[in-house]
């Protein structure tokens, strides 16, 4: 695998008894002869996300690696011909249902468990498990052991299912058509009765409202499938959208971050999924941006623009703290809490992560990078041992311009672990998967996991 390059071709992805899939954005020509141009040449079409096998090849022909496939359409029609996998400059088709080559070879990646979970005892042995390219502008990992995601496509603006960097078919599609999904939130356990999704989205005809979707995620008969629960028009722009743990309640937040206007309420608002009633109508002394709850499902943080912390108490959803920070992003990724619900994290503008106990609220420590950036994600493993945290730099923070450092510190002790220097992209998601043994990060071009080998 990866070992033919035809020239004028990226190195192939596939061998023979493989499955491809088309991660083009047009149907893709199935051509009677590898290399073929002529319009009679053409036998049938490769759909956007649509699969085939590979019987044969590869040829290598205009500057491109061929393969000879067969595909059978929804409607039953059957075609068998000759397919490119790229150009120079970028695949047209990806391996489906296997991980993608890296320096730890060919790995489903849900197939975790001949790993060990990573401690701060052993990331010295991570490595690289699987790497892969891929254009998002919102990313957001399944909850839970899955180290599936929902990555939100440029050509539609609507985030798609990928299974483990693999596109999966578009009736895993998420928001609607002309909707521009701006934030994405999971909740639930796929192993465990389903998952909830919340998609905010633009309401094309009242850029003054948004509107707020809750779907379900379940298996039937074999075969995932999306519902929609239920809608909500927010008669003000929204920024963020969160579950709580139990899925009960999904809350979203509003402001405006670069001037005040009247007309957007600063504030967070909380509705029960089953009824759609709202429970929550907090107003904040400033714009809500990203926020959290806690494990246990006690607090609800909001964090400001303002360079403040809002908590929650959410059996009376009164006010218990004010913390002073500079949150890195507006969105939650830079939120979080330890999975035992004692310590909540966020990440700055600066770089530094602050981390909190939540008995008393006050400052536990500070954790500083080697360089200045911005701390835009941060997760913990499922143990609570060891916290990854995303930074992201801008212009000529770093003196090699790198785009952003992924780096690894002991929760208990605060000592930085490691930096994972494989990674230099624009993070979109960050987490620790499949029971600890995995570590996913999604960037605006490229999905790398990590593992302990």
């Amino acid at each position: 695998l990866g070992t033919v390059v035809c020239p004028g071709a990226l190195a192939t992805r596939f061998q023979v008894g493989m499955a491809a899939q088309s991660i083009a954005t047009v149907s893709l020509n199935i051509r009677n002869a590898a290399g073929a141009a002529a319009a009679d040449s053409v036998r049938g079409l490769l759909p956007p996300g649509a699969i085939a096998s590979v019987i044969g090849g590869p040829q290598c022909a205009t500057n491109a690696t061929w393969w000879n496939v067969t595909y059978t359409a929804t409607n039953g029609t059957i075609t068998t011909g000759w397919i490119a996998e790229g150009d120079a400059v970028e695949y047209w088709l990806q391996p489906y249902g296997v991980g993608v080559a890296g320096p730890g070879g060919l790995i489903a990646p849900e197939d975790m468990s001949q790993f060990a979970p990573i401690t701060p005892a052993n990331v010295g042995q991570l490595s690289a498990l699987t790497q892969t390219s891929v254009m998002t502008s919102l990313a957001e990992l399944m909850p839970a052991n899955s180290a599936d995601a929902f990555l939100e496509e440029q050509s539609s603006g609507l985030p798609v299912l990928y299974s483990g960097t693999t596109r999966q078919s578009l009736s895993l599609t998420l928001g609607h058509a002309g909707q521009m999904v701006r934030a994405l939130t999971l909740a639930g356990d796929p192993d465990l009765g389903g998952v909830q999704a919340a998609t905010l989205e633009n309401n094309p005809a009242n850029n003054a409202q948004t509107l707020l979707y809750v779907w379900s995620l379940n298996t039937i008969n074999g075969q995932q499938q999306v519902m929609q629960s239920f809608g909500l028009t927010l008669p003000f722009p929204a920024n963020d959208i969160e579950f709580s743990p139990s899925g009960r309640w999904v809350a979203a937040t509003s402001g405006t971050f670069m001037a005040v206007d009247p007309n957007t309420p600063n504030g967070v608002y909380v509705w029960e999924i089953v009824s759609g009633a709202q429970v929550a109508a907090l107003q904040l002394p400033s714009a809500g941006g990203g926020m959290t709850f806690s494990p246990d499902g006690r607090f609800m943080v909001v964090a400001s623009p303002a360079a403040e912390i809002y908590v929650f108490d959410t059996a009376t959803w009164a006010q218990l703290a004010t913390l002073p920070a500079a949150p890195a992003l507006s969105g939650s990724t830079a939120l979080t809490f330890s999975p035992n619900s004692q310590w909540l994290v966020f990440g700055e503008q600066g770089g530094t992560v602050q981390v909190y106990h939540t008995n008393t609220w006050t400052l536990l420590r500070t954790l500083t990078p080697e360089y200045e950036g911005a701390a835009a994600f941060v997760d913990f493993s499922p143990d609570g041992t060891v916290l990854a945290v995303g930074i992201v730099y801008f212009a000529s923070q770093h003196p090699e311009n790198r785009a952003s450092t992924l780096a690894l510190w002991d929760a208990n002790t605060g000592l930085l672990l490691r930096t994972l220097p494989e990674f230099n992209d624009l993070p979109r998601a960050l987490g620790f998967r499949s029971g600890g043994r995995q570590l996913v990060a999604i960037g605006q071009q490229s999905w790398w996991s990590w593992a302990v080998q």
